[in-house]
């Protein structure tokens, strides 16, 4: 009985706190589910990107490749897939596959502009089921073909015409295919025959993931 009063006693206590307080604010933390337990199921909130400022030891569902990833740290390697199969392994950028996933598919895990790696084929475009990733790539220079499709064009009395062209070319990094526009034909005296066209480097290695 004493116990019932000196709680009653207490209430009243803090609601009149409470009352004669009114710029005062409570910040109540708590935890659902309980941070320790025993779990029958757990389930993780699905996702198509990575978490923003993840914390060492978090986990989160990838809901495009269907694996679950946990965090290791910035200088451990990140986001890291659980499990294994064509999957394991750290992600590749974009999570649709893994380092793994990379060099099974016969190309190289290299970095890209973020904390994760792509995949660099030397390939001039990304294998079926894979995705470029930006620009990046290789090229070399190509050289104007022999033939052009007829077109129509204005060429200077005397023939004086725009010589053909040969693009440039890039090693690796994020940098568009180069291009360059030739015009070639001749001129007799009497006929005029042009031919435009564009010419564009050749792609030699691509980033995909």
């Amino acid at each position: 009985m004493k116990a019932v009063i000196l709680c009653i006693f207490l209430l009243s206590v803090t609601i009149n706190c409470f009352a004669q307080s009114g710029n005062e604010t409570i910040t109540i933390t708590t935890y659902y589910p309980s941070p320790h337990g025993v779990y029958g199921v757990l389930t993780l909130y699905p996702r198509t990107s990575e978490p923003e400022n993840p914390r060492e030891g978090d986990m989160f569902y990838n809901q495009s490749d269907k694996n679950i990833y946990f965090y290791k740290g910035p200088s451990a390697g990140g986001w890291q897939i659980v499990g294994g199969g064509e999957s394991g392994g750290n992600p590749l950028v974009n999570f649709n596959h893994s380092q793994l996933g990379c060099t099974k598919a016969g190309g190289e895990v290299v970095d890209t502009d973020t904390d994760f790696k792509q995949c660099r084929f030397n390939l001039p475009a990304c294998p079926i089921g894979w995705n470029r990733y930006k620009l990046y790539s290789t090229t070399r220079i190509t050289q104007p073909p022999q033939t052009w499709p007829e077109n129509t064009c204005t060429v200077e009395a005397g023939g004086v015409f725009v010589p053909p062209c040969s693009t440039t070319s890039h090693a690796w990094a994020n940098m568009p295919q180069e291009t360059c526009q030739c015009t070639q034909g001749s001129f007799d005296g009497f006929n005029i025959r042009c031919f435009v066209g564009t010419i564009y480097a050749i792609i030699t290695q691509i980033g995909c993931y």
